[in-house]
């Protein structure tokens, strides 16, 4: 469970480093669509509200933190009664990233959870982050980050801090907590 809320941390974390939907309007579509699903779990907040902890960290670090703006999370938690729905809106996520205007930043696995992390715009100027995870017996996760000049470098090392837990993300434990 814990490695799930540090996931999420990770995929919102990731998210908040990019900023504007050009090129993005379908990825924005499929938010605004599921925005009031009652399915999914939406959540929109500014980047301020995620209370992440960088007084020990790097200047680096602290750069990226400071170049989130707004978080949109969209979550479906799996459960056997939406199997079915889960699946499609997995397929449906992936046939959105798999669009080549998105640049993978990172991918990992652990046992069944996996995540992506892809972004939009150039390595020194990431316009938009997306972190997609899911698990088969949990759920999944989109994560979209809007930011202002984000840093894919940077952006990497601290989704890696955050993913070791040398970052405090326990502000972001509700959103696991829901998995």
């Amino acid at each position: 469970m814990i490695k799930f809320i540090n996931y999420i941390a990770l995929l919102i974390i990731t998210l908040i480093l990019a900023i504007s939907c050009t090129n993005d309007s379908e990825m924005q579509n499929y938010f605004v669509k599921h925005q009031d699903d009652t399915n999914f779990l939406a959540i929109d907040l500014p980047a301020s509200l995620l209370g992440i902890d960088t007084k020990d960290v790097s200047d680096e670090v602290k750069d990226a933190v400071n170049s989130f703006k707004k978080v949109n999370v969209l979550a479906l938690k799996k459960n056997d009664n939406n199997t079915a729905d889960y699946e499609k809106e997995k397929k449906a996520i992936k046939k959105i990233l798999a669009k080549k205007q998105y640049k993978e930043l990172m991918r990992f696995k652990d046992g069944n959870t996996m995540v992506t992390i892809k972004y939009l715009g150039d390595e020194k100027s990431i316009n938009q982050l997306i972190v997609f995870g899911y698990a088969s017996d949990k759920g999944l996760a989109l994560v979209r980050i809007l930011g202002d000049k984000m840093d894919a470098k940077k952006v990497a090392k601290l989704a890696m801090l955050a993913r070791s837990g040398k970052i405090d993300t326990s502000k972001l434990k509700g959103l696991g907590d829901m998995f």
